[in-house]
């Protein structure tokens, strides 16, 4: 009846009514909080419009400003004829391997590394006789001595060369010298953490594997390996684990690629 449908209303009513200062509370703490968030995205806009790149040891994906007039004569083919591919492929895998020791350091997770390719080749350079010697802890310096440097010159010339080859054109991507391939320093952070990962599955054959992979003829992975590998990128118990795709795709193989190329 009316009456009923009156009180059942009434308390509605009444029941909304001590909500409502909660409802309130949470809306006036929402503001608060969306105050916070729009204060600290206007100094972090700040700081990213103020910000200059003086070496490419940055998480950023883009490279450092000195790097794009670089990467451009490279690749148009101004800075000379490059390494022969022999000397190439050596200096791109001991280029890997000196910073293998960055993915070994912390956790693959919530750790935010700072090192990128271009730096890594840069230091490798400088280690190796070029222009511009290191000076200090800390990423390399870039300046016009060592854009000038006609050792770097003619790694990046060399890559621009002989992209063709799997294992040149992987390290063209990852250092930026590849137009409309962005991959930038996360992906080089995963690549240096799979080749860590491979150093540990190898154990006692990991330098003999790498002394093949720093050759033009290069290295073969061992199937169990390449399995192993998969499984932890997956993680999957056991290779038997994985996805059916790539479970036939290993079980097809007596061997497998070393990454990176052969």
């Amino acid at each position: 009846d009316l009456g009923s449908a009156g009180r059942e209303l009434a308390a509605k009513a009444a029941e909304l009514s001590r909500g409502l200062p909660e409802l309130q509370g949470l809306i006036a703490s929402a503001k608060t909080t969306n105050a916070e968030l729009a204060s600290g995205l206007d100094e972090y806009r700040r700081l990213l419009e103020s910000k200059v790149n003086v070496a490419c040891g940055t998480a950023d994906s883009a490279p450092c400003d000195a790097w794009g007039p670089l990467a451009t004569a490279a690749a148009e083919n101004r800075l000379g004829p490059g390494l022969d591919f022999p000397a190439l492929v050596e200096a791109i895998v001991r280029i890997y391997l000196s910073q293998v020791s960055s993915a070994a350091a912390g956790p693959v997770w919530g750790v935010e590394r700072a090192d990128t390719l271009q730096d890594a080749a840069l230091e490798y350079v400088q280690s190796s006789g070029g222009a511009g010697a290191r000076k200090g802890p800390g990423p390399p310096a870039w300046s016009a001595v060592t854009l000038a440097d006609p050792a770097l010159h003619g790694l990046l010339a060399g890559a621009v060369r002989h992209r063709a080859n799997t294992k040149v054109g992987t390290f063209c991507c990852l250092i930026g010298l590849t137009p409309g391939v962005p991959w930038g320093a996360p992906v080089w952070h995963f690549f240096t953490s799979l080749l860590y990962l491979l150093k540990m599955l190898l154990a006692t054959t990991w330098r003999t594997t790498i002394t093949d992979w720093a050759t033009p003829v290069g290295a073969l992975l061992p199937a169990a390996v390449a399995a192993d590998a998969a499984a932890n990128l997956f993680n999957a118990s056991s290779a038997d684990a994985l996805p059916a795709a790539l479970r036939q795709r290993l079980a097809g193989l007596s061997q497998a690629r070393m990454v990176g190329g052969t």
